[in-house]
């Protein structure tokens, strides 16, 4: 199993509270079904290395929320942390939960599966903040078993993860900072692949309709979208992979600014000619 993750600083969760955030992707062998959820524990060593663990035992998240399973299933992930279904026990260490989440991943090897890892730890509020807003990585292979605990060494990679104020709390996980081979990847949205999936074809039908489809239950696209979307469309841009390189990323933002700059120089050109009309129209003032 290999691990990439790193920490939120806690100042961006609480002001008084040793509590942070968790992100980051996990390679595995391992067959998790979306949701599922394990106890996690971070001993911090020495500034660049730390020993983390899953416990073998496991739950669902969808386990604790039966009565709302659309929460789960058709939220991004950072309204899952809002969510009162997380178990925590104050040991000594940095101590919470993860849940897993199959995803797409670029590069991942045939017979493994890479999931997104996210959810809340405790601790001691400087120990959380002093390996906060690095991305730490296991070597994989090195694992050993205690008790039910998978135990492992992770080292901090060099890489800053850090959260962007102003975003929602996981955006860590879109910057194209994650893979264990040498491009690195950023989601395109903090959702599930079949959610991801489901919403592409909602593009499509946008493209195609104008209109979304009736059972995503989201408001009409207005005119100016439905012609952003058709112009991304022609570009072949208007429906991204699930992860994206930095390259990728550029590519999109240069298109959509280049289609949003012609949106609204044309609107400033037809205000022109209303304007020109209206005076016309008027005739000449004494």
């Amino acid at each position: 199993m290999k691990i990439q993750y790193s920490f939120i600083n806690p100042e961006m969760i609480s002001k008084t509270e040793g509590i942070s955030v968790i992100a980051g992707i996990v390679q595995s062998d391992e067959i998790l079904d979306d949701f599922t959820v394990k106890p996690f524990l971070c001993v911090p060593n020495r500034a660049d290395q730390s020993t983390i663990g899953f416990s073998s035992n496991h739950d669902n998240l969808l386990n604790r929320y039966k009565d709302y399973p659309s929460d789960i299933l058709e939220s991004p992930f950072h309204h899952l942390l809002k969510l009162n279904i997380w178990k925590s026990v104050n040991n000594g260490n940095i101590f919470g939960e993860v849940a897993f989440v199959k995803t797409d991943f670029p590069d991942t090897p045939k017979g493994q599966n890479t999931y997104v890892i996210f959810g809340l730890v405790k601790g001691d509020r400087e120990a959380l903040k002093s390996i906060s807003d690095n991305m730490y990585q296991t070597i994989g292979g090195e694992n050993q078993h205690v008790d039910e605990w998978k135990i492992e060494r992770s080292f901090k990679t060099g890489v800053e993860a850090k959260h962007i104020i102003g975003n929602n709390i996981l955006n860590v996980l879109t910057q194209p900072i994650w893979g264990f081979e040498d491009k690195k990847y950023g989601i395109s949205t903090v959702i599930s692949t079949p959610l991801f999936k489901k919403f592409q074809e909602n593009t499509r039908h946008i493209i195609e309709h104008g209109v979304g489809l009736p059972d995503m239950r989201l408001p009409r696209p207005d005119s100016s979208y439905v012609a952003y979307l058709r112009e991304m469309d022609a570009r072949g841009l208007a429906s991204p992979a699930q992860w994206l390189d930095e390259g990728s990323v550029q590519i999109r933002s240069k298109a959509a600014l280049e289609i949003l700059e012609a949106e609204v120089a044309n609107e400033q050109m037809n205000r022109l000619q209303d304007l020109k009309k209206r005076l016309e129209a008027d005739g000449p003032s004494l």
